[in-house]
Formats: structure tokens, C-alpha cells, sequence
């Protein structure tokens, strides 16, 4: 089970994950908004990531997400291109609020979990949730 420990800000969440090879990537999300589709961050909890070979970017979809669906991980720069999603990331710059070598650590994720499922835990280090 991969963790992702995850902070919420006012304008958006960051959260960092340790990969199987202790490499750290971070991953990008909206803020937390009542998990209103399409401009909120998901809630915390368990999820399966599912190999996405249908969706629009084809890495992973997040499994039973409550009142959400196609929830997305894929590559993004900004904050504003996140639907709901997750965009996993090399370095984030705090100033910019810009996502760095996202393609890059979502090719990561492909080497380590290629076309199986794994599990994601979404713990709120703020919240305590």
C-alpha cells in the first residue's frame, strides 16, 4: 500500500508519497472544497488505482471515490488543469503553485506499478483525518 501524506492549503493540496525504491515524489491537488466534483480534492481514505487505458491521459483511475468518479491521476503543471485529480509530481515551487516534472513522476508510477492495481492511502496531515 503506497501512503500519501497530504496537507491542505487555501489554494490547493500537496502531498508527498514515498515510491517501493524510497525515491519522494509529491502530488498536486485542488483545495478541499465539500468534494464538489471537479474543483475539489478528493476525501481522505483508501482508494485502488486502477490502470487507465480508456481515460483521457491513460495511468491510473482512482477506485470508489465517494460522489466522484473518473478521478484521474495523470500529469499536470498547474492546479487549475486538476479536474478532481491528482498530478504526481517531481518538485512542486510553492511561490507559483506550478507542479515540476509531473510526466516524469507519473512515468514513475508506471515503472513501479505497470498495468496492476494498487492500493492508495490519502492521510490528512493537518487534519488528523
Amino acid at each position: 500500500m503506497q501512503i500519501l501524506y497530504r496537507r491542505q492549503y487555501e489554494k490547493y493540496c500537496l502531498g508527498t508519497m514515498i515510491l517501493p525504491d524510497a525515491k519522494e515524489i509529491y502530488i498536486l491537488e485542488r483545495p478541499w472544497i465539500d468534494n464538489v466534483p471537479f474543483i475539489s480534492c478528493i476525501p481522505s481514505g483508501n482508494y485502488i488505482a486502477k490502470p487507465d487505458d480508456s481515460g483521457r491521459f491513460r495511468y491510473y483511475e482512482l477506485q470508489n471515490v465517494p460522489g466522484r468518479t473518473h478521478i484521474e491521476i495523470h500529469p499536470a503543471n498547474k492546479v487549475e488543469q486538476l479536474e478532481g485529480c491528482l498530478a504526481p509530481c517531481m518538485n512542486f515551487d510553492r511561490r507559483t503553485i506550478t507542479a515540476i516534472e509531473s510526466r516524469k513522476a507519473c512515468e514513475l508510477l508506471k515503472k513501479w506499478f505497470g498495468n496492476f492495481e494498487w492500493h492508495l492511502k490519502i492521510i490528512n496531515v493537518n487534519t488528523g483525518e
